[in-house]
């Protein structure tokens, strides 16, 4: 009798075992299918923000071309500072500048450095555009919109690494791409876009 018991008693382990593992393994086979259908979702809505985003990245570099397109000069002061020591260097004639635009260094002659005040990354920032598509107000104000544009791109990145939302990722983006002072300067042949 206790022979019978005990077997009796593996018998009803081993089938507890059995269907347990059945069980476990068709959950388990039911959670790699949900895994499949949330990496298939999780795969759409990725492609879904990634086209969101290059479709708003697309209209604010339409919006900002279009702008730069009108423009007829680059502005005054540092703008216009910027914008002809570039164009200097394009000429050949180096970091020159061929008006007096401060006093602070009391230049001997009209034309002179154009680094006793402002740094000269800006102006080779925007020579480039013009070595490469002639000299015009358009090809210098490239720089500056691809910069802005790229703000955008950064701040998208940046705040999917501290939010699991892709929402606040893409909001965060886009104010980033409308903000006045930002598409102000994303417009303008300054320095102030690059730093």
């Amino acid at each position: 009798m206790l022979f019978r018991k005990i077997g009796l008693s593996i018998l009803l382990g081993v089938v507890f075992v059995f269907f347990n593992f059945s069980f476990v393994m068709a959950a388990d086979h039911l959670e790699k299918q949900q895994n499949i259908y949330h990496i298939e979702a999780t795969f759409h809505k990725r492609q879904l923000s990634t086209i969101l985003l290059v479709v708003v990245l697309g209209l604010g570099s339409l919006l900002r071309l279009m702008l730069a397109n009108i423009a007829r000069h680059p502005g005054h002061g540092d703008y216009a500072f910027y914008y002809t020591v570039a164009e200097n260097i394009v000429d050949g004639k180096g970091f020159q500048i061929d008006y007096i635009w401060n006093y602070l260094s009391s230049p001997e002659t009209i034309s002179h450095s154009s680094n006793d005040y402002w740094m000269p990354l800006t102006s080779v920032i925007i020579s480039l555009p013009l070595f490469v598509f002639g000299k015009s107000l358009f090809a210098a104000l490239l720089p500056s919109i691809i910069a802005g544009l790229a703000l955008s791109v950064l701040t998208y990145f940046v705040s999917k690494v501290y939010s699991d939302s892709r929402l606040v990722a893409f909001c965060s983006s886009g104010l980033v791409l409308v903000v006045p002072s930002l598409f102000k300067y994303s417009l303008l042949t300054d320095s102030t876009i690059f730093y």
